[in-house]
């Protein structure tokens, strides 16, 4: 049996902070991210459900605003190369009876859509001011309590990711590649909110500024493969295509 942790107690696993206990074989909490308002961003599942197994959409919580239909997030579908919508309502059955509860459901007759997200996906949101949202569950973790996520990229295809470490700020050099060459050819990208453009960093055998290699393969920017400087936090998303 492990303790409960947030995001907010990032040094939980170091110093055994926790304020419950819960029925788990691994260590289960929440991520809490503010949404910028009426910006687009990606959030990361850097969660397992609870006993294992993907994350289901209706288990992302939105609060702060109301379930109108004015906060939409949507997931590109790597196979047929779309994005799938969904907006956070007041839900009703397929007979247009309310349910009783909020939750993610299709623009024209707020029905549920059933959707999940395996364990390190990521998703696009969009809210009005003051909305803020949760995703939950157990971690994914190695022998031990070292958390990590390890996902298998599919060919020449863009998906999104999210920040393997679920409680805690991580370090963009912190995020390796297996089974490719370090020459560029793989590419990570992330949405700025502030500034509405992204910034992209490639897998290379980095240099310094004087052109000098300085031994290890990192994320560099596309033209001196100079190491980038970039903390994703946690929760926080990104694209990348292998």
């Amino acid at each position: 049996m492990k303790k409960l942790i947030t995001a907010a107690m990032t040094l939980a696993l170091a110093a055994g902070m926790a304020s419950a206990q819960v029925e788990s074989a691994n260590i289960v909490g929440y991520t809490t991210q503010a949404l910028p308002t009426q910006r687009q961003i990606i959030i990361g599942v850097p969660f397992q459900n609870v006993g294992g197994g993907p994350v289901d959409l209706q288990d992302i919580v939105v609060s702060g605003v109301p379930a109108d239909g004015m906060t939409v997030l949507w997931w590109w579908n790597k196979d047929t190369g779309i994005y799938t919508s969904a907006y956070w309502v007041e839900l009703y059955d397929a007979l247009g009876d309310p349910v009783g509860v909020n939750g993610w459901g299709d623009e024209v007759g707020w029905i549920a859509i059933d959707k999940t997200f395996a364990a390190g996906e990521g998703f696009w949101i969009k809210a009005p001011a003051g909305a803020s949202v949760t995703v939950a569950g157990e971690l994914v973790t190695a022998t031990g309590d070292q958390p990590y996520l390890g996902i298998a990229l599919p060919a020449e295809q863009q998906i999104q990711l999210t920040n393997p470490m679920p409680v805690e700020s991580t370090d963009l050099q912190s995020i390796t590649m297996d089974g490719v060459t370090p020459t560029g050819g793989t590419v990570l990208w992330w949405w700025n909110k502030d500034t509405r453009i992204y910034t992209s960093a490639y897998w290379v055998e980095l240099y310094d500024a004087l052109g000098e290699p300085v031994g290890g393969n990192g994320w560099g920017d596309g033209q001196d493969w100079i190491a980038i400087d970039k903390t994703f936090a946690a929760g926080e998303g990104f694209w990348i295509k292998a």
